[in-house]
């Protein structure tokens, strides 16, 4: 307990009993995200997290600060003028933060023709949007051939016939596997191109004689080269992100007509204590030094822009001792943040209202309610031990969260909620 002294040794001050004491900032605490100094209530923005959880009625709430968006898009232009910045929808589709998007990027990545009727209907042109997809029906391709601006990456030899025999003439993309990727942690579940075997996205090396037949074959000229590799990449990931530039330059080398290179996204943010902060400098060297001005450069950032924009509230409904390990159960589960159970990227937990320094702390396994053995959110986090009852957030929930939400076990209902 905080305590100042006269000179005669009296106790002047000395906060009451049962309130937190003035402590340190955690290691995620930043401007737009922080405990209050008077009350230890946590703020984004300009609000109090328990008083929206409360004005939910407790019901699962992801909150959204979109302006946390724009941030992150300035400090990607000032290190790489002149990119061209797509935003990848799958990540976020909200319509706050949509528009917020509209305003600091210069276009949209979908992977789906609803995505692009969404990104329409947001104020984006065809000519803004970007369509990745894989394995594409016959509706998709009918789509595409209503929407001749839209640019299209065909991820295939099959799509990119299919594009072909429906729209010949037209310019197009192509995405290839280096077959090297990049996962944060080096999860193996966040590396996308196929190392030990062909990984379902991209044209493979010895693809690409093939691809240029196909496109001579309908007169489709390829001026954008694509690849998506992994995710998650901090400072970690930056050495062997060079090693991949090196392979996917070779690639593109052999597409005459190319103009822009599409590096898909893949930057990450921390998603705890010992995370080391993604060095953008560094980023964007490495980047000059492969692309060197010879083509045009595209990213597609999702989980960059708007993961840290979002946080999960909810609410602490069992707390259980078995043996040595103490689970504490939220009002939320894998259904509504899947990232955790499915790509083991941990959603680090907040309290909504700080509790006091004397409370014990222990590993505690946040569980969610969801009736499925791995539906744990967060193992063993060191934390003071969390009350029934109690408010609880989880950061990072920005992204891949609410987009993937489900109704397993008819628990899909949540609340979204927009901060300034």
């Amino acid at each position: 307990m905080s305590k100042s002294t006269t000179e005669e040794g009296n106790d002047e001050s000395q906060e009451p009993p049962g309130q937190p004491t003035a402590q340190a900032p955690l290691w995620w605490e930043r401007p737009d995200l922080h405990y209050s100094k008077d009350a230890h209530t946590a703020f984004f923005g300009q609000a109090c997290l328990e008083d929206i959880l409360i004005d939910t009625g407790y019901l699962p709430t992801f909150v959204y600060h979109p302006a946390r968006i724009a941030e992150k898009v300035s400090l990607l232009r000032s290190v790489l003028p002149g990119v061209t910045i797509l935003y990848a929808v799958k990540a976020n589709r909200h319509p706050a933060i949509l528009e917020q998007a509209f305003r600091c990027v210069d276009g949209i990545d979908v992977c789906s023709p609803n995505e692009a009727r969404l990104a329409l209907a947001g104020g984006f042109t065809e000519q803004q949007i970007s369509y990745t997809g894989t394995s594409l029906s016959e509706a998709d391709l009918t789509f595409l051939e209503e929407h001749p601006a839209i640019h299209v990456n065909a991820d295939s030899l099959s799509l990119l016939r299919r594009i072909g025999q429906r729209c010949p003439g037209r310019k197009i993309g192509i995405r290839v596997n280096p077959e090297m990727g990049l996962g944060y942690r080096n999860e193996p579940r966040l590396v996308y191109s196929g190392q030990e075997r062909p990984g379902k996205f991209g044209l493979l090396a010895e693809q690409l004689p093939d691809a240029m037949l196909l496109a001579n074959q309908f007169q489709l000229q390829i001026n954008t080269v694509h690849w998506h590799v992994g995710c998650g990449w901090l400072n970690d990931q930056l050495d062997g992100m060079a090693k991949i530039l090196g392979k996917a330059v070779s690639l593109v080398s052999q597409c005459p007509d190319v103009e822009n290179v599409n590096l898909g996204g893949g930057l990450g943010v921390p998603f705890q204590s010992d995370d080391a902060t993604l060095s953008l400098e560094r980023y964007a060297e490495i980047v000059g030094n492969a692309i060197a001005e010879r083509w045009k450069i595209f990213l597609e950032p999702g989980s960059f822009l708007v993961q840290d924009a979002g946080v999960l509230l909810t609410q602490v409904n069992t707390v259980e001792q078995k043996r040595l390990w103490i689970f504490a159960g939220v009002n939320a589960g894998f259904n509504l943040a899947m990232e955790p159970v499915f790509y083991g990227m941990r959603l680090e937990p907040f309290f909504l209202r700080r509790p006091e320094a004397t409370r014990p702390v222990m590993p505690v396994t946040l569980a969610g309610n969801i009736n499925e053995a791995h539906d744990l959110l967060t193992q063993d986090f060191v934390m003071p031990v969390p009350q029934e009852g109690e408010a609880l957030g989880f950061l990072n929930a920005g992204a891949y969260a609410a987009s993937m939400s489900s109704n397993h076990c008819m628990r899909g209902d949540f609340r979204e909620v927009i901060v300034s």
